[in-house]
């Protein structure tokens, strides 16, 4: 495999994991009552994982940009 490719994965598995805590967290400090919803409600669960994969996906997203943006040539000044 490519390590351009290999990268991006990297940093894509990484964003999702971020995500992943960071939809814990959310839960765990029961931020706009998000434990009582996950805990009571029917499909809470569900929703959970919701909340978890996209914003896991938006973390992944915004690491591989940053990854990219912080891979530009160091090149001398002169063009």
């Amino acid at each position: 495999m490519p390590p351009l490719v290999r990268l991006f994965i990297r940093q894509g598995l990484f964003g999702l994991a971020l995500g992943l805590v960071f939809a814990m967290l959310m839960v765990g400090f029961n931020v706009a009552n998000l434990r009582h919803l996950v805990m009571n409600v029917e499909g809470g669960i569900m929703a959970f994982w919701l909340l978890a994969f996209f914003s896991g996906s938006v973390f992944g997203g915004a690491h591989i940009a940053i990854t990219v943006m912080l891979m530009a040539d160091k090149g001398d000044g002169k063009e």
